[in-house]
C-alpha cells in the first residue's frame, strides 16, 4: 500500500481514494464485504464519505482495523454515533457497557453518558473503608519515574489575565478530607474549620492537635528567622493588634503595636481578669472590690459576742465592682476563691461617754461565723472622736462573706453622711 501525505505536496489541500472507498478485512485475509465508498482525507485529516454500502457496522468475524500502525479487534470495542447523532460512543472491553462519550459540544465522558464540562469522570465506590486504594480514585496520577527525587505534579495554571485558580469540592454540607492510604491527614469541614493531625470537627476556624506526630510534639511550631521580627500577628480585617516577636537578645516577647490595652479573661469576654494598658499599668478591670463611706444605719446582724455584733451600711458606696457587696445587709459575698483584704476605720462615735468598737466577721459559705479581729475605744476618751482602724488579710472560698460591723451593747459609729472617718475597703488581693 503506498501512503501520501497531502501537506507533502505542495499546493494539495485534499486528496480523494484513487478507489474511491476503503475495504474492511477479516483476520484471515479476506473481504469482510462492507467498504465505505466516496473517501476524502484533507490536511488536517478529516476523512468523509459519501454512503457506507455491504455488511452492517457489526461484523460476525473478528475485524481488525489498522490506523497508523495501531489495531483494535470489532468483537471486543465498538465505536458507533448515539441514535439522535449528536455523540461518539466508545463501549467493548468485554462488555457492551459504554466506556467513553464525546458529546456535540467536545465534553468528554468517562464513565458519563451525560458530560458537563471538557472531561467528566464519574467513579461509582462506596468507599466504605477508611484505606483510600487506586481503585477508589476517579482520576489517578503517578509519575512512572523510578528516581527518589522524583514527585507527582498537579498544576493549576493562572488565567493569562492574571486571575485566580480556584479548587472547588462538593456542596456546602461537604467535608473536604487529605490522607494518605492509610490515614486522614487533614480535613476542611463544610463550617470552613481546618483540623490538622486530627479527624474531630471543631468549631475553630484552625484545629491542630499536639502530640501526633510524635510524643511531646508541639500542636504548631511557628520559628521566626532573625532577629526583631512578628513571629504571629493577631488583630482584626485593618490593624495588626498584638504580636509574638522575636526581639534582639533572642527574647521571645508578646504585646501590642497600637495604642490598645491587652486584655485577659476567663469564662467569657465579659469576665475580664487582667488588664495591661497602653501606659504599661498593670489593673484587674473585674477584679472585686468595694470602697464605702459614711455610716447610715445598721445592717444584719451577723455575729453574737456577748451582745448582738451589727453590720454597717453606708450613706456612699464609692466603688462596688462586680456589685458583691449589698448595702442593705452590710456584707460583702466572695464571687472568686482567693485572700481578701479587708480595712476598716471609724474615727467618730455617736456617743462620746460610751465604748466603741470595729469588728470584722467573717462567715465561711454553708459554716458558722466568726470573728476575725476587732479593735476598741474605750469610754475615758469622753469624746466623740475616737479612731478605730481594724484590717485582715483573708484566704476565702467562694460564696463565703465578710462584714464591718460594730458591738450593738456600745455606742454606734456616727451617721453623718458628710463626716465621721467611717470607711470600709474590701479587695481581692489575690
Amino acid at each position: 500500500m503506498t501512503v501520501i501525505r497531502p501537506n507533502s505536496i505542495s499546493g494539495v489541500t485534499s486528496i480523494t481514494a484513487l478507489q474511491n472507498s476503503i475495504e474492511f478485512y477479516k483476520s484471515d485475509g479476506s473481504l469482510s464485504g462492507a467498504n465505505i465508498d466516496g473517501i476524502s482525507i484533507n490536511t488536517a485529516g478529516i476523512i468523509t464519505a459519501n454512503s457506507f454500502s455491504g455488511s452492517t457496522a457489526t461484523f460476525s468475524d473478528d475485524v481488525f482495523i489498522n490506523v497508523r500502525g495501531k489495531k483494535f479487534k470489532t468483537s471486543d470495542w465498538s465505536i458507533s454515533n448515539t441514535t439522535s447523532g449528536n455523540a461518539l460512543t466508545i463501549s467493548g472491553g468485554g462488555s457492551a457497557t459504554e466506556k467513553i462519550r464525546i458529546n456535540s459540544s467536545g465534553f468528554v465522558g468517562i464513565n458519563e453518558t451525560n458530560p458537563s464540562t471538557h472531561l467528566h469522570v464519574e467513579q461509582d465506590n462506596a468507599h466504605s473503608s477508611t484505606y483510600y486504594l487506586n481503585s477508589d480514585a476517579a482520576i489517578l496520577v503517578q509519575n512512572k519515574n523510578s528516581n527518589a527525587s522524583a514527585n507527582t505534579v498537579i498544576k493549576l495554571e493562572g488565567p493569562t489575565g492574571g486571575g485566580a485558580c480556584a479548587l472547588v469540592y462538593g456542596a456546602g454540607s461537604t467535608n473536604m478530607i487529605f490522607a494518605d492510604r492509610q490515614n486522614e491527614r487533614m480535613r476542611i469541614s463544610s463550617n470552613g474549620a481546618v483540623s490538622i493531625a486530627n479527624t474531630r470537627n471543631y468549631y475553630g476556624a484552625l484545629n491542630v492537635e499536639a502530640g501526633v506526630i510524635s510524643s511531646g510534639a508541639s500542636g504548631i511550631d511557628i520559628k521566626a528567622s532573625g532577629t526583631n521580627v512578628q513571629a504571629i500577628s493577631i488583630g482584626d480585617h485593618n490593624t495588626i493588634g498584638a504580636q509574638i516577636r522575636v526581639t534582639n537578645g533572642s527574647k521571645i516577647c508578646f504585646g501590642t503595636d497600637t495604642n490598645h490595652s491587652l486584655n485577659f479573661y476567663t469564662n467569657g469576654t465579659s469576665n475580664e481578669r487582667l488588664r495591661i494598658d497602653s501606659g504599661g499599668r498593670v489593673t484587674k478591670p473585674s477584679q472585686p472590690m468595694v470602697g464605702c463611706r459614711h455610716f447610715s444605719q445598721n445592717g444584719s446582724t451577723v455575729y453574737n459576742d456577748g451582745n448582738d455584733i451589727i453590720a454597717l451600711r453606708f450613706h456612699n458606696v464609692d466603688v462596688n465592682i462586680g456589685s458583691h457587696f449589698n448595702n442593705t445587709t452590710g456584707i460583702f459575698t466572695c464571687p472568686v476563691a482567693g485572700n481578701y483584704f479587708i480595712s476598716c476605720q471609724s474615727n467618730l462615735r455617736a456617743t462620746s461617754n460610751s465604748w466603741s468598737s470595729v469588728y470584722i466577721i467573717y462567715k465561711p459559705s454553708g459554716g458558722s461565723a466568726q470573728k476575725l479581729s476587732d479593735n476598741w475605744a474605750t469610754s475615758a476618751i469622753n469624746s466623740t472622736w475616737s479612731p478605730i482602724s481594724v484590717s485582715h488579710l483573708c484566704n476565702c472560698n467562694a460564696g463565703d462573706e465578710i462584714s464591718m460591723a460594730y458591738n450593738a451593747g456600745y455606742s454606734a459609729p456616727s451617721n453623718s453622711s458628710t463626716s465621721g472617718g467611717v470607711q470600709m475597703s474590701i479587695f481581692l488581693f489575690g
